[in-house]
């Protein structure tokens, strides 16, 4: 089986702004025009912790969990600035542009964390480790966390997700070259056939002709850079973080999916429940890895989660070098 890429941190840091931050730049207002509803699995884990609770999203995207549960106190980071603009016209949230390897939040104050699609974006092991372990350090005593990864395997024994039995004409009915794509680039709606691989995301899902010679135009498809996991991968990755243990991880399937940016199944799997444990959900699409329950003894517990409310609120300089002021 195909082994990741080995990226120096120069090539990394290039691959993460040209085909993830610059992307996303680019393509916000679509992408949150696709991304409507809460995945279930994700709601249920947000609504599971009582009121009062503080919820810290890495990479909310649009934000559209932070309003799943409005007894909680739900906070925001992500590297896209445009996509906060739109996370903030949604509603009065609470949102900081922040990386996902060093958030400027205090150490020990979230009762859950949420991480949605975001770690298969960082272009090394390293630095998935990072965010793992930044994750972590939020998380107080008894605290769990939640992260969707995109997996490598698109079949459960001979049944294929959704994302395979839709029909590839339905996503395109042209091949596509990208000549100057410096990783191989995924072919929408097949198995994955490496683990390191540039996706396609497409601002409009039709053609156009050119009026004046008559030639026909793509729609304009930008790269995203992505680092699917292969089974058992993100546990192991998991087994680097002193702090956490796996509790179960399983393969699960979002129903209803039919656009070219869509993504299909989890696996499910159970694993023994450890005492403050790490649970973990793959997508055969999104690799799901759910609930880093913090062991008593590990994290720092004494700032109160109104503080951090209070700072965010106030303006206060939480971390001044790892933030940014959000422009209306």
């Amino acid at each position: 089986m195909e082994n990741p890429v080995n990226f120096s941190e120069e090539a990394a840091d290039n691959i993460e702004k040209n085909h993830v931050f610059d992307v996303y730049e680019q393509i916000s207002e679509h992408f949150s025009e696709t991304r409507h509803s809460p995945w279930p699995n994700v709601n249920e884990f947000i609504k599971s912790f009582p009121a009062g609770s503080l919820l810290i999203d890495i990479g909310c995207g649009n934000g559209k969990y932070l309003n799943c549960s409005k007894s909680l106190f739900s906070i925001g980071s992500d590297r896209s600035n445009n996509l906060l603009k739109v996370c903030r016209s949604r509603g009065d949230h609470q949102v900081i542009i922040a990386d996902c390897r060093v958030s400027p939040f205090r150490d020990g104050t979230a009762d859950a964390v949420i991480c949605i699609a975001v770690l298969h974006h960082l272009a090394t092991e390293e630095r998935r480790l990072q965010a793992l372990k930044d994750m972590s350090r939020l998380l107080s005593k008894g605290g769990r966390a939640l992260v969707y990864v995109w997996a490598k395997e698109q079949k459960i024994g001979t049944k294929k997700s959704t994302y395979l039995l839709q029909k590839k004409s339905e996503v395109s009915k042209r091949e596509e070259t990208y000549p100057s794509a410096i990783l191989p680039v995924h072919e929408n709606r097949t198995d994955f056939k490496h683990t390191d691989v540039l996706v396609p995301w497409k601002i409009k899902p039709k053609t156009s002709v050119c009026k004046e010679s008559g030639t026909v135009i793509d729609p304009p498809a930008f790269l995203r850079f992505y680092h699917v996991f292969k089974e058992g991968e993100l546990e192991s990755l998991c087994s680097g973080v002193s702090n956490i243990s796996v509790c179960r991880s399983y393969y699960d399937e979002e129903a209803g999916l039919s656009t070219a940016n869509s993504f299909g199944r989890f696996h499910i799997a159970s694993y023994s429940l450890m005492s403050g444990g790490l649970i973990i959900f793959m997508h055969c699409s999104i690799r799901l890895y759910q609930g880093f329950r913090v062991r008593s003894n590990s994290l720092r517990t004494n700032y109160l989660f109104q503080d951090v409310i209070i700072t965010i609120n106030q303006s206060r300089p939480m971390a001044k070098d790892k933030t940014q002021t959000i422009e209306n």
